[in-house]
């Protein structure tokens, strides 16, 4: 964890060897690399993130995390089936369901064209969805119309200076970083990639510590 004495090490390198940094809060990044990095100063997250070599997004446990560009990935593949059960269990509909997907994809492609215009926030793309959604489909419980739009669409936070928790913006993460690789799509080679990113950062650990710390739901790595 570099907590004992500071490395020298960009800031890409370090978001792996850590295997992903809590960012619910945009001030907590910053923090966790000062204490962990030599000569370390803000302005070399923003730069890393301008440079796109990390990326702010949800993965772990549902919840916003920096990983590395090239992590971000085979991260997404793997917790997706994870955003999906939790939508599941919120809105009692299945999201696998074929009329699911197709009463919502009308929805689905707006928010994707206005989000390719600019970075939106949460609210502003809900409102398109809520736009070209269907009337039964529009007040979901637990913001599920919003839910469902990011649990099947793989989105980035675009991180700004000054923002505040809960007022970050998104962009899709095929604009930001270009499409997925073929080789990201294969979950054997992610869960691989998960537990040596794991074990690297809170190693010696357990498969339970793992499944844990990446979410517990049906797929992701206890598939």
């Amino acid at each position: 964890q570099f907590l004992l004495s500071r490395r020298e090490l960009g800031i890409a390198a370090a978001v792996e060897a850590l295997g992903a940094i809590q960012s619910q809060h945009p001030e907590w990044p910053p923090v966790a690399l000062w204490a962990r990095l030599s000569g370390f100063r803000p302005e070399a997250l923003e730069r890393a993130f301008a440079r796109r070599s990390v990326v702010r997004a949800g993965l772990n446990r549902m919840t916003l995390h920096v990983v590395s560009a090239s992590d971000f990935w085979p991260l997404w593949h793997l917790t997706h089936p994870i955003r999906l059960d939790q939508w599941r269990l919120m809105t009692k509909l299945d999201p696998a369901n074929p009329s699911v997907a197709k009463r919502l994809a009308r929805a689905c492609a707006a928010a994707v064209e206005a989000l390719g215009e600019r970075p939106l926030r949460r609210d502003e793309f809900t409102k398109v969805l809520e736009t070209h959604a269907p009337a039964d489909l529009r007040d979901l419980p637990y913001r599920g119309l919003s839910r469902y739009f990011m649990a099947v669409q793989p989105l980035v936070q675009v991180p700004e200076r000054g923002e505040i928790y809960g007022k970050g913006r998104y962009a899709t993460a095929e604009t930001w970083l270009g499409p997925s690789p073929d080789t990201a799509r294969d979950l054997d080679r992610a869960r691989q990639l998960v537990v040596r990113r794991h074990l690297a950062a809170f190693g010696p650990a357990t498969m339970a510590d793992t499944i844990s710390w990446i979410g517990r739901a049906h797929g992701g790595i206890a598939a």
